[in-house]
């Protein structure tokens, strides 16, 4: 607060944004325009700041790929930032991590903590509701259909 005999107007400005950690300086500057004369004064301050934050980790649990039965689903899990968090995929934000109802594909959940960090992280849902091409690379012909075990059965009158 300055006390003149002129208007005293205090703006607040955020400047969270762009405080580093290490040394920073904000400069201050009073108009006071209370009398006669317009008088400047400048105040510098100096801010040593300690960061001690630490980075959202994400991990995906319970993740459900499409099949005949049912559609996809995960879940995100962060660790470290600050809570809460807000999860955003694509367009839609929401409080808790967890997908259901998707389709086979990529999708890319963005996890923000309460100070504004980000962590992106990406999850495929595949499609098993189609069964893998079997592809017979070699046949080994030289196998012996009737071996002995099979002459033995057929001499004693018996048949498999």
């Amino acid at each position: 607060m300055f006390n003149s005999q002129g208007v005293n107007i205090l703006e607040i400005a955020d400047v969270k944004d762009y405080l580093q950690t290490g040394m920073n300086v904000i400069a201050i500057e009073n108009l006071n325009t209370g009398g006669c004369e317009t008088n400047y004064a400048w105040v510098c301050a100096n801010m040593e700041i300690q960061y001690t934050g630490s980075l959202i980790t994400t991990q995906i649990d319970n993740l459900v790929h499409q099949d005949c039965s049912h559609d996809g689903s995960f879940e995100v899990v962060p660790t470290g930032g600050i809570g809460p968090y807000i999860f955003r995929l694509g367009s839609i934000s929401q409080n808790n991590g967890k997908y259901k109802d998707l389709s086979a594909g990529d999708y890319y959940v963005v996890v923000e903590d309460a100070t504004g960090c980000e962590e992106k992280v990406a999850v495929t849902v595949q499609n098993w509701k189609v069964l893998p091409e079997l592809v017979v690379e070699d046949i080994d012909i030289s196998t012996d259909c009737f071996d002995d075990r099979f002459h033995h059965f057929e001499s004693q009158g018996q048949r498999l």
